[in-house]
């Protein structure tokens, strides 16, 4: 099972999303993790960032956050994934999905990035 927790960061326009654990879709039909990623963007910031540090990662979570950016995306927004692995960003890679996001190994790397980007 998963932990969500988010917080907003008005400042930069954005909501900052820690997810942990493993997601199973099986035992999550009643609350898909897109749905509950959908409600937080809808709460009224433009970007999200998403911290993966502590998620343990299967193909499943490619769909999740292809849709995810592309409900962003479509809002005029960004989905910035925090701290992925090496090997993470090698599969956003290999897959050809990776101009769907951008990577930082921090927030404040986000951040900068937001406001330098005119996302703020």
């Amino acid at each position: 099972m998963y932990k969500i927790a988010s917080r907003n960061v008005p400042i930069f326009n954005a909501t900052v999303v820690k997810i942990e654990g493993f997601i199973d879709p099986s035992a999550n039909k009643k609350q898909p993790l897109h749905f509950e990623l959908e409600k937080i963007i809808l709460s009224g910031y433009k970007s999200i960032i998403i911290n993966v540090e502590k998620l343990m990662f299967n193909s499943f979570h490619f769909g999740v956050f292809i849709i995810v950016a592309d409900f962003i995306n479509e809002r005029g927004g960004k989905c910035l994934i925090l701290k992925a692995s090496k090997k993470l960003r090698l599969l956003f890679l290999t897959l050809g999905i990776e101009d769907f996001f951008y990577f930082f190994n921090d927030e404040y790397q986000a951040f900068d990035f937001l406001k330098d980007n005119g996302f703020v």
